[in-house]
C-alpha cells in the first residue's frame, strides 16, 4: 500500500509507480527540449537530457556534491590518520598478526574509495 492507503495498482490495472516514472520522463524531456531550443538547436543529446535532470531534480546534485566531498576530503584525512596511528610506538607492542591486520585496514579503505568511485563515476563526474 501507498503512504495514502490506496493500492500501488489502480483501478484500470496500471502500476502508480510506472505512471509517475511516465510523468517524470515527460518533465525531463520537455525541460530538454526547451534548453536546446534555447540554444538554437533543433534537436536533444544527452547532455540536454542531464541538465534537464539536474534541474528538475536538484536533489540528485546534492548527493552527488556529499559524495565528492566524501572521496576528496574526509577519506582521506581517514586513512591518514588510520596510517599516522600505525606509526605511534605503542602499536609496537601489539601481537604481530595484529599488527598485520591494522596495516590492512588503510589498504581495504583505500580499495574501499575506489570502489565508491567507481561505482558512482557517472553520478558524480
Amino acid at each position: 500500500m501507498s503512504s495514502k492507503g490506496k493500492p500501488f495498482v489502480t483501478s484500470n490495472g496500471r502500476d502508480e509507480l510506472k505512471e509517475m516514472s511516465e510523468i517524470y520522463t515527460n518533465r525531463i524531456l520537455a525541460k530538454a527540449w526547451d534548453l536546446a531550443l534555447k540554444d538554437g538547436r533543433p534537436y536533444i543529446d544527452k547532455t540536454y537530457i542531464e541538465k534537464a535532470s539536474r534541474q528538475i531534480h536538484p536533489s540528485s546534485n546534492a548527493i552527488a556534491w556529499t559524495l565528492r566531498i566524501l572521496l576528496l576530503i574526509v577519506f582521506p584525512i581517514i586513512i591518514t590518520l588510520q596510517i599516522t596511528s600505525l606509526l605511534l610506538p605503542e602499536v609496537l607492542a601489539f601481537p604481530i598478526g595484529l599488527q598485520i591486520s591494522l596495516w590492512l585496514l588503510p589498504i581495504f579503505s583505500i580499495c574501499f574509495i575506489m570502489l565508491l568511485s567507481r561505482v558512482f563515476w557517472g553520478f558524480i563526474s
